[in-house]
């Protein structure tokens, strides 16, 4: 059984969106972010505010510069993910990336799973997937904590998807490795 589908850079942002979304090690570097950053902007804002504007009292210079440091709070999430998503257009608008870009194939084995594209071929245990997460545009088989096989549901080319995704649950079995073949 296989599938053929077309992934986009587009694809590849969407998996990017969905670790930054999920995953705790990034959530634990937005929160830094939002929780230093509004300390600094705080005490950054009550020092200009006390420069700029002597004899304001002091609790209203406190208060306008937590009111930044709220603002800053909530949108730290947002300045995050989009430097993100705008850094990995960038990353993947360096090179061609023929081997993650363009046609690819899924082939279901005994063993395992064979991924193809016009330049590679990879063979991996059932083992080597590590999560299988779904969103209503993709499929993403974690290989990684970071790196997935990403199916976009819109872009098949031939092949039946859902019996695909079905067998793929039916043999799914984190943590065992490829059979040896033994001569």
């Amino acid at each position: 059984m296989r599938i053929r589908y077309e992934r986009t850079i587009d694809d590849i942002i969407a998996l990017n969106y969905f670790d930054f979304h999920h995953s705790s090690a990034t959530q634990g570097i937005v929160r830094r972010y939002r929780w230093t950053g509004s300390i600094a902007i705080w005490l950054l804002a009550a020092l200009l505010i006390y420069i700029l504007v002597p004899g304001m009292p002091v609790f209203l210079t406190l208060l306008v510069a937590f009111l930044d440091a709220v603002f800053f709070a909530i949108m730290a999430p947002r300045i995050v993910l989009k430097k993100t998503m705008r850094n990995v257009r960038k990353r993947y608008a360096e090179g061609q990336n023929a081997t993650l870009l363009g046609e690819q194939e899924l082939e279901l084995t005994d063993t395992g799973l064979i991924a193809r594209s016009n330049y590679t071929e990879t063979k991996l245990a059932w083992g080597a997937i590590e999560r299988i997460e779904t969103t209503p545009e993709h499929t993403f088989l974690f290989i990684s904590s970071i790196n997935a096989y990403i199916i976009p549901h819109n872009r098949i080319i031939e092949g039946d998807y859902r019996a695909l995704m079905a067998e793929i649950g039916r043999r799914f079995q984190p943590g065992q490795p490829l059979q040896k073949i033994t001569p």
